[in-house]
């Protein structure tokens, strides 16, 4: 007899809606379903997009980045992956990332039929890339306004203040001491 496999879809919980910059990562939530009534096993679940990869978690095993088996699925019950990709290149302005059941056993021996629709999993996500905002330029440097203490016509200025006291204090002590 023969019976259709299990069902899996994907998400993106905590999608960004403007999208993924170079360096962030996506996380994806891979739902595997057996609407069947009865068990299967052995399920090993692909990841294909080159450059995602599982992520540990409960009720599975990550044989590689690409690939996680299932040990059992109960008739009727439901088990979360978990992948994740880290965007490389945000000029490509979209990315589809698909999973797909590649392999799994009947409890009974029953022969499990795959199609795209019960064994793929399709999901979008966008990428952008930010803004470059353009330097601004310096401003201006102004001269800083000179120091008088540093300055060579501050002490020619010294100079002929101290000479013109010498020589007021020369004609005013004359003066008296004439008298």
């Amino acid at each position: 007899m023969r019976s259709s496999i299990s069902k899996i879809s994907k998400t993106i919980p905590n999608e960004k809606e403007k999208g993924y910059k170079k360096g962030e990562t996506v996380q994806f939530k891979i739902t595997v379903h057996n609407p069947e009534t009865f068990g299967i096993n052995n399920v090993v679940v692909e990841e294909q997009l080159s450059g995602a990869k599982f992520t540990a978690g409960d009720g599975y095993t990550v044989n590689s980045d690409t690939q996680v088996t299932i040990a059992a699925l109960a008739a009727g019950a439901s088990i979360d992956l978990n992948a994740e990709y880290t965007v490389t290149d945000d000029s490509v302005p979209s990315y589809t990332n698909t999973v797909e059941i590649t392999d799994a056993k009947a409890d009974n021996d029953w022969d499990l039929v795959c199609d795209d629709e019960h064994c793929k999993a399709d999901e979008e996500f966008k990428t952008y890339t930010p803004p470059v905002i353009p330097p601004q330029p310096e401003p201006e440097q102004q001269p800083e306004p000179e120091n008088p203490f540093t300055h060579d016509s501050f002490h020619t200025y010294v100079f002929m203040l101290i000479t013109s006291i010498s020589t007021l204090t020369i004609v005013l002590w004359r003066g008296i001491s004439r008298r």
